[in-house]
């Protein structure tokens, strides 16, 4: 499935049922603070799209390596947020 074709349906998915894992994908993966909504706007091979909306503020997240295909989205969305609550677990246990 190519990503035109499918990147609508990962879109509303990902807005509809996984608004917790757009906001870890933020605070793990970029400089931006998420301090209200945040929506996918986008998704293509090589990055995810996002929105947020407290600072009308456009992220992109890079897939690295890059999506091989539509399918390989899901299961590297959800490493990524494996990813994330490892990585912001680090952050809050770590001596300041």
């Amino acid at each position: 499935m190519s990503f035109t074709s499918a990147a609508p349906r990962i879109i509303n998915h990902m807005n509809e049922d996984h608004a917790d894992a757009l906001r870890l994908y933020v605070r793990a993966f970029s400089d931006a603070v998420p301090n209200g909504p945040v929506r996918m706007t986008g998704i293509n091979a090589d990055t995810m799209t996002l929105h947020l909306a407290s600072s009308d503020t456009t992220v992109r997240i890079p897939f690295d390596p890059p999506l091989e295909s539509a399918d390989d989205a899901h299961m590297r969305l959800v490493q990524m947020v494996q990813e994330a609550r490892a990585t912001l677990d680090e952050q809050s246990t770590s001596p300041s």
